[in-house]
């Protein structure tokens, strides 16, 4: 499969903001996007039961467009 344009900046950019995190909260992309944390938990998958979503997977959601 390959990969989205912006996906390895996208993961950079994530890794930087959030050095060491592989799992991110919706607190974290809130943070990240500026976007609400209720607005976050509708328009990205955190499935359960942890509640989190991949750095890598949210850099490949964002890179989408």
């Amino acid at each position: 499969m390959r990969e989205k344009e912006g996906y390895r900046l996208n993961l950079e950019r994530i890794s930087a903001r959030f050095p060491g995190c592989d799992m991110l909260t919706p607190a974290q992309v809130a943070e990240f996007t500026g976007l609400t944390v209720q607005t976050v938990r509708r328009k990205f998958p955190f499935p359960p039961p942890v509640r989190k979503i991949t750095a890598a997977d949210f850099a490949r959601i964002i890179s989408s467009g």
